[in-house]
């Protein structure tokens, strides 16, 4: 079951001791201790968290992968960024058990971090229908390399992504996932829309780029019957995709 509370802001870097000091360096990790009883609404039993990332002040080009702590990091990306861009995204990360989450910034140069909580997770494992669960964000789609289809995507093409037995989430009982979707050196300006296999393409978007732009959002997919989505390049230009699962939805 997951909670939304009142919004909370751990801002380590950026000033809740002294203001503009702080800033993580390039390749290093900080920890943020979300803490039992804390003030935006956690419990000792929460095993995930749902928040809003934000890359802020210039940093060369590069991002910013979140994970639970106690945990090797993955080799995955919640947040990408260009040099002087302030840009948000949506992340579900697990919680450590020590109450923790780590923040790893993957550029040359040093960034500060903001970090809003916008809901949480109950521990356990999940067995009621719609139940959350998150997951250690795990790649299931990289077509830089040909991981989960080929790439890069045509324009106006699609591809199928198998997202059920990857990544962590079960292969069946699953209704719809969260992946954190990245678009990659688009060659013009489009859009991407993700959408469960079998149905038809919704006129939506998910996902906005310029040319030559690498940016994510997370996306809440349901998945079809064959347990993929899909994922459309609405752009007069090439791009190529990579997906992140976060966590699902239990079906029922």
């Amino acid at each position: 079951m997951s909670h939304r509370p009142h919004p909370g802001r751990w801002r380590r870097w950026r000033g809740f001791w002294t203001p503009g000091s702080g800033s993580v360096r390039p390749g290093a990790v900080d920890g943020v201790d979300l803490g039992a009883g804390h003030r935006a609404g956690w419990g000792a039993r929460d095993r995930g968290v749902r928040g809003r990332g934000e890359r802020h002040r210039a940093a060369p080009v590069g991002y910013i992968t979140v994970w639970p702590s106690g945990t090797p990091r993955p080799q995955t990306s919640n947040l990408n960024f260009q040099a002087g861009q302030n840009i948000p995204n949506l992340v579900i990360v697990p919680v450590g058990a020590d109450g923790k989450f780590q923040l790893y910034n993957g550029s040359p140069g040093a960034v500060h971090l903001i970090a809003d909580v916008a809901g949480y997770i109950l521990g356990g494992p999940p067995s009621t229908p719609g139940a959350v669960a998150s997951l250690l964000p795990a790649r299931i789609l990289d077509t830089r390399i040909g991981q989960g289809a080929p790439g890069p995507v045509l324009s106006m093409g699609s591809i199928s992504v198998q997202v059920t037995g990857q990544g962590g989430v079960p292969p069946t009982g699953v209704s719809a996932v969260a992946v954190n979707v990245t678009a990659a050196a688009p060659t013009a300006a489009g859009y991407i829309t993700v959408w469960p296999s079998g149905t038809p393409r919704q006129e939506t978007s998910n996902l906005n780029f310029q040319a030559g732009q690498n940016i994510p959002n997370l996306v809440i997919v349901p998945v079809g019957p064959d347990g993929k989505i899909q994922l459309y390049n609405g752009s007069p230009g090439t791009v190529h995709l990579i997906a992140d699962v976060a966590g699902y939805i239990l079906s029922g």
